[in-house]
């Protein structure tokens, strides 16, 4: 899927639209509008000209409300800055934060990690609460069942094992006969080599797959004493004897294994409200009930990667995982996995990629879209003002957007032969010339986006629309290294209009003229910072290096749960 600015030809880089260029997973992605606390809808405009505010009417009367953007942008900038600052500086104090936060000591080999860290400069020495969220239901679990679970588990279809000997990393199988791993446990390996001499001998589950795998139901989360923690019967007694194709061949699917991890009184639990939204019409906006700006200027803080599924189960259908074929595990198993969704209990590492997209964004984004869309933009005849302008959806398309799905998986109900008929195709850019746009759009499609690191490189600013939480997800800023992006994708032209000024078709429905094209300077000097950011991060922050600090860690607290002792492996000064 490609999208491009054509309002403004004249500069390839800085005056150009939306652009990816990679071939898409077919199903859907999103579907939740974040709401947030509500704000006054008049404001008193205070005399400084550099804030932004937008003007509209209603009932006859003039509001003024205060463009939230830069405001996100300055408060993300500063929420970065202040976390850089407050790392430990010295293993004693790594140590100190470690147990303030855990409430236990660091793993063994803590100090030679540190070393590790240091030396190749990584700056977020203390956030890796993403391992203990992960890891933390293990501890529930005996050392001898954890260590049965995890060889176990890769008898499993579509999972890889990988073993350390002897301070050597490899990939290994139960079944002499299988394959020995795929490409996503050789890129585990690969991170394993500066340190594996450092680690004890144990074995690592690895997701051959892109979606996550373990959904453990509810009643066995609360209440341990109805699983069976005993797999001394074999892999059988833990996941059930059916268990033996890799995808569901009709006999259930995610969605239905993924209620069950909800509470017995949730909505996703209530077959019957899974398939309905009885809240549809009541979203709130960003600036509360009553506005008339509606979903178009709703902008999110962060992406919407905690959706609760539980309680609102008819987002589901617009989430290409729950649509997945692949069979999930319905018990604790230690499988590690590139990605996970709310809800699921895979333990996240790097996907090996760093080392479709949506029918529904097509769809929204295609010239004989019907409709209207409210855009806040800039005020040619104010400088200091923003105005709301209702325009024509098709003919915003065709001012700001090229999109067409390059290439088709088949995947698609009637075929390809209908997904051509009702969408547009056009031929793949290679992924070079996504650098010389303004904008790039990372989405997901059937599980996470591998692209997001590499597009980050470039020196163009991520729009970033998301459901899935990586290893890194806690240690980027949105609003300073990225957009983000609702899974609504609503607010997308309002983005727009905010960096880059009104589009001819906007200024058309405000009864402007062309003469009134302002191309905001101030917007670009907006858009660059966050593209240098954004950039200056994966150079320092999203290295290879950094997710070998990452996973190194992820090993020493993994080789605890594996200990008999696990006491026995604890770190001291």
């Amino acid at each position: 899927m490609r999208s491009v600015d054509k309002s403004d030809p004249l500069s390839k880089r800085w005056r150009s639209w939306v652009f990816i260029g990679c071939v898409f997973l077919i199903f859907m992605q999103a579907g939740l509008f974040a709401g947030h606390k509500d704000r006054a809808a008049a404001v008193r405009r205070p005399t400084s000209t550099s804030t932004k505010w937008i003007t509209f009417l209603k009932s006859g009367k003039s509001y003024s409300l205060e463009h939230p953007i830069p405001k996100m942008m300055a408060d993300a900038e500063e929420k970065f800055k202040n976390l850089l600052a407050k790392q430990s500086k010295t293993l004693r104090n790594a140590v100190v934060e470690y147990r303030r936060r855990y409430g236990r000591e660091p793993p063994k080999g803590f100090g030679d990690w540190w070393k590790f860290a240091q030396e190749n400069h990584f700056k977020l020495l203390d956030e890796f609460d993403t391992i203990h969220e992960d890891l933390a239901p293990f501890w529930n679990i005996s050392s001898m069942e954890f260590r049965r679970r995890a060889a176990q588990v890769g008898e499993l279809p579509s999972i890889d094992l990988v073993r350390i000997a002897d301070g050597k990393a490899e990939g290994f199988s139960v079944d002499k006969t299988a394959r020995e791993g795929g490409a996503r446990s050789h890129g585990f390996i690969t991170l394993l080599q500066k340190f594996q001499d450092k680690l004890p001998n144990m074995y690592f589950a690895v997701n051959a797959n892109a979606e996550g795998r373990v959904v453990v139901p509810w009643e066995h989360r609360h209440y341990p004493n109805m699983t069976v923690q005993d797999s001394s019967g074999g892999i059988a007694t833990v996941v059930g004897p059916d268990f033996t194709t890799p995808d569901w061949q009709g006999q259930g699917s995610v969605w239905d294994a993924y209620r069950r991890t909800c509470p017995p009184d949730s909505e996703a639990r209530r077959l019957y409200m899974s398939f309905r939204n009885p809240d549809a019409q009541s979203t709130k906006v960003f600036f509360g009930s009553g506005q008339p700006l509606g979903d178009d200027f709703t902008f999110v803080p962060t992406v919407e990667d905690s959706i609760d599924y539980c309680s609102k189960p008819w987002t589901h259908y617009t989430q290409g995982h729950f649509f997945s074929d692949w069979r999930t595990i319905p018990a604790l198993l230690p499988v590690l996995s590139p990605g996970k969704a709310t809800g699921f209990s895979d333990i996240r590492i790097p996907s090996h990629y760093y080392l479709g997209q949506s029918n529904r964004f097509l769809r929204m984004t295609h010239e004989g879209a019907a409709g209207n869309r409210t855009i806040i933009h800039a005020d040619p005849l104010n400088s200091g003002n923003f105005i709301a302008t209702a325009v024509p959806a098709g003919k915003l398309n065709s001012d700001i957007m090229d999109t067409a799905f390059t290439a088709s998986t088949g995947a698609y109900p009637g075929g390809e032969d209908a997904l051509r008929k009702s969408h547009r195709f056009a031929p793949a850019v290679p992924l070079g010339q996504h650098w010389a746009y303004k904008y790039l759009i990372d989405l997901d499609g059937m599980a996470y986006s591998g692209r997001f690191l590499a597009l980050l490189s470039s020196e163009s600013t991520v729009i970033k629309s998301t459901i899935w939480r990586e290893f890194f997800s806690d240690w980027l800023q949105p609003w300073l290294h990225y957009i983000p992006l609702s899974s609504s994708y609503a607010e997308i032209y309002n983005i727009h209009a905010f960096y880059s000024g009104p589009t001819p078709s906007t200024l058309e429905a405000a009864n402007l003229t062309a003469k009134h094209t302002m191309r905001s300077s101030e917007g670009d000097r907006h858009l660059q910072r966050i593209a240098r950011a954004g950039r200056q991060w994966k150079k320092t922050i999203g290295r290879t290096v950094d997710m070998e600090v990452y996973v190194y860690r992820l090993c020493l607290e993994y080789a605890r749960l594996w200990a008999d002792d696990r006491d026995s492996m604890n770190f001291s000064l």
